[in-house]
């Protein structure tokens, strides 16, 4: 995990989140691989969320309670 990475996960917690969410392209398995190596895992889509290409959106989650 990158120092930036540390810093928005830290702000997060400091705000009182419990869990991140972000939206993915399914398409996308670079960023995919990166987010899982980041401790995210899928928890949802998004029906065709995305536009030029039409594409869903994955849903990712990560718990900062660790």
């Amino acid at each position: 995990v990158g120092a930036e990475d540390v810093a928005v996960l830290a702000a997060a917690v400091h705000r009182g989140a419990a869990t991140v969410y972000l939206e993915v392209r399914e398409s996308n398995a670079p960023a995919r691989r990166l987010y899982a190596s980041r401790g995210f895992g899928e928890v949802g889509r998004r029906r065709r969320y995305y536009r030029s290409p039409v594409e869903d959106a994955l849903v990712l989650a990560r718990s900062l309670a660790d």
